[in-house]
């Protein structure tokens, strides 16, 4: 005798932390004010002081507020709250989580009442939440 079955589950809006950064740069925000988005070490690795913003003929960065120190990055300049770091949202809603398996059981029975039995079990768990390994959290979607 052959014996298969399924088991799954679904979860959806499962609390989270960190994984939603109210003052994060987006990529569309970026393009927005005109920075190519592709050349991160720029926005990361040069002081404000010394930035040249993209547009036609080269102009000063300016800083987003009159205390604002020139040495900060230029992409801690252009955040939508710069006087902070990172804003992490708690609890919100936008985890998911899965879990699949498949379990088989075959019986088979000998002769003078002895029987042999044999399992398996294939099970596969996946999670968005913040134990999750996950490279892009504008994105959620792409894992690469």
């Amino acid at each position: 005798m052959l014996e298969a079955s399924y088991v799954g589950n679904r979860a959806v809006w499962v609390y989270t932390n960190n994984m939603v950064d109210l003052n994060g740069n987006t990529a569309e925000g970026l393009k927005a004010k005109g920075f190519d988005v592709t050349n991160r070490r720029r926005l990361r690795g040069s002081d404000l002081g010394g930035e040249l913003l993209p547009g036609p003929g080269p102009r000063r960065s300016t800083a987003p507020y009159a205390t604002f120190p020139l040495a900060q990055t230029v992409a801690q300049a252009l955040r939508p709250f710069p006087q902070f770091g990172v804003i992490p949202m708690r609890w919100s809603p936008t985890g998911n989580s899965w879990y699949d398996a498949l379990q088989t059981k075959a019986t088979k029975r000998l002769s003078k009442g002895l029987d042999a039995m044999a399992s398996f079990t294939w099970q596969r768990e996946l999670t968005t939440n913040e134990s999750a390994n996950i490279n892009n959290v504008y994105n959620r979607a792409c894992r690469r």
